[in-house]
């Protein structure tokens, strides 16, 4: 029998027009020279097949676990702007990007590490394995069959609010246990979840592994200090000291711990930045539920919403506001603005389900909802009664 590559079903070998399931032909196809070589193995078990989509950081490829005998999925770091693939299938950073390189395989190599411990989560596709080889690193994670993108499922349909309100809360809720575990997604947004056909959501996708250049810092306006680098910080600089906050005064010359030196290679700007562009995934993806449109900013979001037909509470436009912009510092503070703008939504802590909790479910404590007064007599009236028979029936013997 002969594997397919691309859809990884087996087939007679004397089937010569290629696979009979999807056409396939491994002789026929001509993969580009910047993709893993069709049939190569990894740790002499996983099967990499052909490409099933491509971003700036990374490539995602079908896979066999020839160990347990399953159809995997196997994500590559390969940023293209700093490494090319070599003839043997190595990637080879550039001279100039050696360092940003190797610091953004760390990244990729550890949060996936770590997203292997959240194998028990049924929102998180589910990491098996992750490696080192060929000069990058490799996560081997479930395939999602019988899945859609959320952009796939719903094409050009926008939801209602309340109806968007419930798929954005089932993304905080899988994002939340990311965060706890101490990592981010990196590129949380409409294509970072997918629905298989009960209607599950599911997060995938997982990024951002590279930290950002100076311009991209720039642009962000969360540029880094090397330690013993003067700065010339603005006024805002000395009015945020005072205020407490970490700041620099205008013209004073700054030792910066190593820590900050790390920062800057830690991807993207560290966990916390991390963190705050899930938040502005979250809200720019609920905006897409409701409009259709992707927005990336305030003012994309202010056209978006314009023509939308649902007119949003003031409180929930201003979260997604501040969402957006960055201004958010976790899912804890966004779930509570929502909740005070969100129709049919009451203040958090007021009978509602908690935060990151999914009511009497395995994450869940189950103390979501309030007990009504009037079960609680008839449990105290069946509690009664049940004693008075006991009683009885005690005195009858």
């Amino acid at each position: 029998m002969k594997r397919c590559l691309n859809c990884m079903k087996e087939y007679p070998e004397d089937q010569k027009k290629g696979c009979p399931f999807c056409g396939f032909s491994k002789e026929r196809s001509k993969p580009g020279s910047a993709y893993f070589p069709l049939g190569e193995v990894l740790q002499g078990r996983y099967i990499v097949g052909a490409v099933l989509r491509e971003r700036a950081e990374d490539v995602f490829y079908i896979g066999w676990d020839a160990l347990f005998k399953r159809t995997v999925q196997i994500q590559e770091y390969f940023p293209r702007d700093c490494a090319v693939r070599a003839m043997d299938g190595r990637l080879c950073a550039d001279d100039t990007q050696a360092e940003r390189y190797q610091a953004g395989l760390e990244q990729f190599y550890s949060r996936s590490r770590e997203l292997i411990r959240l194998y028990r989560e049924e929102d998180i596709i589910t990491y098996h394995a992750c490696m080192k080889e060929n000069g990058t690193a490799y996560a081997v994670m479930d395939y999602p069959e019988e899945t859609q993108s959320l952009r796939e499922w719903f094409g050009s349909r926008t939801l209602s609010e309340p109806e968007a309100m419930v798929l954005l809360q089932a993304g905080i809720d899988a994002a939340a246990k990311v965060h706890k575990s101490g990592g981010f997604h990196g590129m949380l947004g409409i294509d970072a979840f997918r629905m298989t056909k009960d209607g599950k959501v599911i997060l995938t996708d997982f990024g951002g592994w590279m930290p950002m250049t100076e311009a991209e810092e720039l642009a962000a306006g969360t540029e880094g200090i090397l330690p013993g680098q003067k700065c010339q910080a603005p006024q805002a600089g000395a009015e945020k000291q005072m205020s407490g906050a970490e700041g620099i005064l205008p013209g004073q010359k700054c030792q910066a711990p190593q820590a900050e030196a790390e920062k800057r290679l830690s991807g993207a700007g560290g966990r916390m930045d991390g963190v705050r562009r899930d938040v502005s995934g979250l809200a720019s993806m609920f905006v897409w539920l409701l409009t259709g449109i992707e927005v990336s900013d305030e003012k994309s979001m202010q056209r978006a919403l314009s023509g939308n037909r649902t007119a949003l509470k003031k409180p929930l436009v201003s979260a997604l506001k501040r969402a957006l912009s960055g201004e958010t510092p976790d899912l804890r503070q966004f779930q509570e603005e929502l909740s005070l703008g969100a129709a049919g939504r009451t203040k958090p802590g007021n009978g509602k389900s908690s935060f990151g909790k999914k009511n009497g479910g395995k994450n869940g404590s189950g103390t979501g909802h309030r007990i009504s007064p009037w079960a609680v007599i008839g449990i105290a009236a069946a509690v009664i009664i049940l004693a008075v028979v006991i009683f009885l029936v005690v005195n009858a013997l």
